[in-house]
């Protein structure tokens, strides 16, 4: 009788996983779209873009407690969904609470923290404290609607933001005006307004008794402290290029180098939804014995989706960029290129968390982390001032380095041992000798699409057979 009440959990599952898989695939055009229109305005409305989207993130991340995953995982030590709901509240209850407070107090004293986090030139308004506030309460919903299986609101419910992007920007391509990120902001709260209600009422969410709950039961603060410290350091790793570039270069450079970071991240996240898919599966499945294979299959997998796309972007990225978002942008095809290069080099990174996570690591994570953002920052000024923002980038790819070396270091240490394939380090030199051969050598649009082609078609035949196997797995 358990064995077939797995077996239906499962499958219920995997179609939640595939569900997630469609509506996240979705997010490339609409987040494609969206740069497109935005870069046609001016390079300064993409920087304006790219402070929003710094915004959102830090608010996620600095006023959320762990996000989703710590919300899930208490969640799930609860029973009956009385007291689920009752520690929603609770939740809600402190973040909101601690936002208000934190940054309220902090601005009576004249220090604008939300201002130092993203690196704006300009104060945070009422009108984006307000929005911080309903950032908040609707990703808390949202979390529970995972929790609760909802699987299919929960995921379109997670790209509101690209939708809202998406629309705001397209009415500041009809109507171009000075104050765009009012339009923005004014975009996420009628939206936030919109949507909340609904969440609530399909978490047939009614008030319940919070005070019937001890406080002993929640285990708050000891589980979500430390995943906190994490999600700032990863946020830090993956965003203070940015703040730099804001803070130093200015918005309108923001904007070229946040358009190339965009087309990476939508590089990134088909391994990232894949590797996602297979988290459960490390956490039931990996052993000593077995962490070599699973590991080495997983980073073949991800190669395997990534190398072409990343090839084929290096070839074509003045083409890609000119199509895109048009010839003032050319100057940042060299980042571009970098930023594809190091989706390449830090591909096991994403393979390696993985295992670090499943087998409870996360305290190392945080070292890991930590001392990878203070070796960025201490490689990112002189790189900065020796290549401009080309610099920036290099410095992020050799900080994957780093972050693979430890990761796998570790892991060996605690008896993991894992050998990254032959072909991880050829695509990797590969990837290097590509960025550098497409700039000493000037090749007309058609040469680079017949060398393109070549390349596909040699590529899709030597790896036919795990091509097919992929496709039928």
């Amino acid at each position: 009788m358990s064995t077939i009440q797995n077996q239906s959990k499962e499958v219920k599952y995997s179609k939640g996983a595939k569900i997630i898989l469609l509506i996240s695939l979705s997010a490339i055009p609409i987040q494609l779209l969206t740069s497109m229109l935005i870069s046609r305005v001016s390079p300064e409305a993409a920087g304006t873009l790219g402070v929003v989207e710094l915004f959102y993130n830090a608010i996620v991340t600095f006023f959320l407690f762990g996000g989703e995953t710590a919300i899930v995982k208490l969640l799930s030590d609860f029973k009956g969904n009385n007291s689920k709901k009752s520690f929603i509240l609770y939740y809600i209850g402190i973040c909101i609470g601690y936002f208000l407070v934190f940054a309220g107090v902090l601005r009576l004293l004249n220090i604008d923290i939300i201002k130092l986090i993203i690196g704006s030139n300009s104060n945070t308004s009422f009108l984006m404290y307000v929005v911080g506030v309903l950032i908040v309460l609707h990703n808390i919903l949202l979390s529970f609607q995972k929790e609760q299986e909802q699987f299919l609101n929960y995921s379109i419910g997670v790209k509101l933001f690209h939708f809202v992007m998406l629309f705001a920007t397209i009415f500041i391509f009809v109507n171009p005006m000075e104050n765009m990120q009012n339009v923005f902001y004014y975009g996420m709260i009628i939206s936030y307004i919109l949507i909340i209600p609904v969440t609530i009422f399909q978490l047939n969410f009614s008030l319940p008794n919070i005070k019937g709950i001890k406080s002993s039961e929640y285990k708050f603060f000891k589980y979500t402290i430390f995943l906190h410290a994490s999600t700032i350091v990863a946020f830090l790793f993956d965003r203070i290029d940015q703040i730099l570039i804001l803070n130093s270069l200015g918005v309108a450079v923001l904007g070229g180098y946040y358009l190339m970071f965009k087309v990476s991240t939508m590089v990134k996240l088909l391994p990232n939804i894949y590797n996602s898919t297979f988290y459960l599966y490390f956490c039931r499945e990996l052993r000593k014995e077995n962490a070599n294979e699973l590991c080495r299959s997983l980073l073949n997998r991800n190669l395997l989706v990534v190398v072409p796309i990343i090839f084929v972007v290096i070839l074509n990225a003045g083409l890609i960029i000119q199509l895109l978002f048009g010839k003032d942008y050319l100057e940042f095809s060299n980042v571009l290129k970098i930023f594809m290069g190091i989706i390449i080099i830090g591909v096991p990174g994403m393979v390696l968390n993985n295992c670090l996570f499943a087998l409870g690591r996360s305290k190392q994570y945080f070292v890991i982390s930590t001392i990878s953002v203070i070796v960025q920052l201490a490689v990112m000024f002189p790189l900065m001032s020796l290549l401009g923002v080309e610099g920036l980038v290099i410095a992020k790819g050799l900080t994957n380095v780093l972050i693979i070396t430890m990761c796998l270091f570790y892991l060996k240490k605690e008896k993991y041992n894992i050998e990254l394939p032959g072909n991880y380090f050829f695509y990797s030199i590969m990837a290097i000798f590509l960025i550098l051969f497409s700039n000493l050598l000037d090749f007309s649009v058609f040469y680079e699409i017949l060398i393109t082609i070549l390349f596909l078609v040699t590529y899709i035949y030597f790896n036919r057979a795990s091509i097919k196997e992929l496709i039928i797995r």
